[in-house]
This record gives C-alpha cells, sequence and structure tokens, in this order.
C-alpha cells in the first residue's frame, strides 16, 4: 500500500506536507505510511481517494494485486512500475 499511495502522491506532483493538511493527519503520519511503518485506515484511504478523485477500489485493487503470488495479477505491477518510471522521468 505504501509505495502504491506514495507513487499516486508523486505522480500528481502534491508535497508530503499539502496532502497531509488535505487528509487532516501530519506530514510525519504521512512519511510514516509512505515508508511502510504505519498503516492508513480505511477511512483515510477513503480520504486519499477523494482527494485525488480515484476509486478506492482501485487503490486497493492495485495494492492487493501488486504484490500478490508470481503471475497471478502482474499487470497490477506493471501499472504501479510504470506510474513509478513516469514520475521519476519527470523529475529530469
Amino acid at each position: 500500500m505504501n509505495k502504491t499511495l506514495k507513487i499516486v502522491r508523486l505522480y500528481h506532483r502534491v508535497s508530503q506536507k499539502e496532502l497531509a493538511d488535505q487528509l487532516g493527519i501530519t506530514a510525519a503520519h504521512l512519511c510514516g505510511i509512505e515508508k511502510g511503518n504505519k498503516k492508513p485506515s480505511l477511512e483515510l484511504l477513503s480520504k486519499y481517494a477523494e482527494y485525488f478523485k480515484l476509486p478506492l477500489s482501485s487503490l486497493i485493487y492495485f495494492t492487493e494485486h501488486a504484490d500478490s503470488a508470481e503471475g497471478r495479477r502482474p499487470i497490477s505491477r506493471k501499472a504501479i512500475d510504470m506510474l513509478d518510471w513516469i514520475e521519476r522521468a519527470t523529475r529530469i
């Protein structure tokens, strides 16, 4: 979940501080979520999805299937990798 949430935030070029303010949490808490040290609540995921105008089910789908057994849902992993690549490429 942490990588998916971070990539979506970076893809939209939103700072941790800005997003944390919109979600009603501290930047430190968001940082912990993105590093995988904290787990987001369903309520927080709903706010996240609403802020980025994404279906909550999409966030959950990509998270559940990105790390699933090899070959079960490779498209999820590829989609996350592609977003990550786009984000890195646009920083140059």
